[in-house]
């Protein structure tokens, strides 16, 4: 079951760099916020993964009002949506013994970007500034409140697991879309390449360019390489400055999902964290499946273009709960197959 989501844009504050590089490495404290992504460590086995439970994401129906069908179907739980506000239904839990996951715990409009935002970041043919750009530190103050309020709420109750969000992506969902060159994310993306290559030469040197310092270099977007890169030879086609940039934006969302974990786990270390609605690997959106998979404790994806798979294949060695959505086509054998 495919979600479609409206989404909405917002103006972007443009903070120095001093506020910048301290952003970086009072928040990224466990975090090589410019090498390699440190693992997030799982979340010790519980006995609820060692069984398939089926949960109900709560449209159209309410586990208050309906909990007599829900028993009768055999159904395993349910959702809440973000917590804060909804402390009758941790009550719920507990007296019914029902347990529950959390959607939308991080609110909607960060990492899910909606409504007029989603304007900013389609049919975009250069470099584009990402509203709510994940290299600002008030957006991330923003979603860790959100993180702090509903996660209170509900870690009382048998919750399974924290989503953050449902569909996220750098853009939205996998549309092309060179994000994000806000000034604090160009800030972030030269201290990576100075780890990357260590030396402006080096640099130079692959991208065929002539900066005088790291400081001056600008990624290049897809448009403006494909303008060089259509005719033989392919020997001299450079796609270095398109694809740094986005190896590092990869990078950057899931040093932050990284972050917004390791967060999560601070209010509730004994529950999951991670988010829903997983996209398609690709160079788009940030999907990036061997980082996102260091990054999170749990997810669930869409298995467009094998992500299943994938994924399975990255947690392979350890324990870590796996959700898929699944909607009635009304065939009882097609139905039990994909379960």
């Amino acid at each position: 079951m495919y979600k479609i989501k409206k989404y909405s844009w917002c103006l972007i504050i443009f903070l120095n760099v001093a506020v910048a590089l301290l952003w970086f490495h009072s928040v990224f404290a466990e975090t090589d916020m410019i090498g390699s992504l440190t693992r997030v460590p799982s979340i010790p086995a519980r006995q609820e993964w060692n069984r398939f439970k089926i949960l109900v994401w709560q449209y159209k129906t309410s586990v208050l009002e309906d909990f007599h069908l829900y028993q009768k179907i055999g159904l395993g739980g349910f959702h809440i949506d973000r917590g804060a506000g909804r402390e009758n239904l941790v009550e719920f839990s507990l007296r019914e013994r029902f347990p529950y996951y959390v959607d939308h715990a991080a609110d909607k409009g960060f990492l899910h970007l909606k409504g007029t935002d989603i304007e900013a970041v389609t049919g975009k043919q250069g470099l584009t500034i990402r509203p709510f750009s994940l290299a600002d530190p008030n957006t991330l103050r923003q979603i860790k409140e959100h993180l702090d309020r509903n996660i209170k709420a509900t870690k009382k109750g048998l919750v399974l697991a924290y989503a953050f969000d449902d569909e996220i992506s750098l853009g939205t969902y996998v549309i092309p879309c060179d994000v994000d060159n806000h000034p604090m994310s160009l800030v972030w993306f030269r201290n990576w390449l100075r780890n990357k290559y260590q030396t402006i030469d080096s640099l130079n040197r692959k991208w065929n360019t002539d900066f005088k310092s790291f400081d001056e270099v600008m990624p290049r977007s897809f448009e403006e390489i494909r303008e060089h890169a259509q005719k033989p030879p392919l020997s001299r086609w450079n796609l270095a400055p398109w694809l740094d940039f986005r190896q590092f934006m990869d990078f950057q969302f899931a040093s932050v999902l990284s972050e917004l974990t390791r967060y999560s786990n601070s209010l509730d270390p004994k529950t999951p964290a991670g988010f829903v609605g997983g996209q398609g690997s690709g160079p788009w959106g940030g999907y990036d499946y061997a980082m996102l998979a260091r990054a999170i404790q749990w997810m669930e994806d869409y298995n467009i273009h094998g992500t299943n798979e994938i994924l399975r294949s990255f947690w392979s060695y350890e324990r870590r709960p796996i959700m898929k959505t699944f909607s009635s086509t009304k065939d009882p054998k097609l139905d039990s197959w994909f379960l």
